[in-house]
């Protein structure tokens, strides 16, 4: 099957959607080591968000800002995301965003495709998302 036909052979349709977690969820009793990958998470964002501010002096006070974010001394996470807010602004966090997303969209599409071109089976999920992000880059 050709990725043309893969795309055109039926009806666009949304993926489906995921409820968010709020950050300030317990979630030490279902999963002990949700806190810390919510924790290496937050501090990602801090760092990457603060390397794509464009105007250089701003850029510098974020950066000296997410280094010294100690993740020891850290007790609600909602405080480090507004930190982002105030240091990065919205300009850092939206191009956070669009850099997360494509690496996302490119990592689907790529073990999609890698499934199809081997012959395995991709489950309806994988190739409505699939069609999805391989349509939207055509665009």
């Amino acid at each position: 099957m050709t990725e043309d036909e893969i795309v055109n052979d039926e009806p666009m349709q949304e993926p489906a959607q995921i409820e968010p977690v709020p950050i300030e969820q317990e979630l030490d009793e279902t999963c002990p080591q949700c806190q810390v990958v919510n924790m290496m998470a937050v501090l990602g964002m801090a760092r990457t968000s603060c390397q794509l501010v464009d105007d250089p002096d701003k850029k510098e006070a974020c950066i000296a800002w997410s280094e010294a974010l100690d993740p020891e001394r850290i007790d609600d996470l909602s405080n480090v995301a507004e930190g982002i807010i105030e240091h990065a602004g919205v300009q850092g966090i939206s191009e956070y965003s669009k850099v997360l997303n494509d690496t996302m969209h490119t990592a689907v599409i790529g073990y999609v495709q890698r499934k199809l071109d081997a012959g395995q089976s991709v489950n309806d999920d994988e190739l409505k998302l699939y069609k999805h992000l391989v349509l939207r880059r055509s665009v």
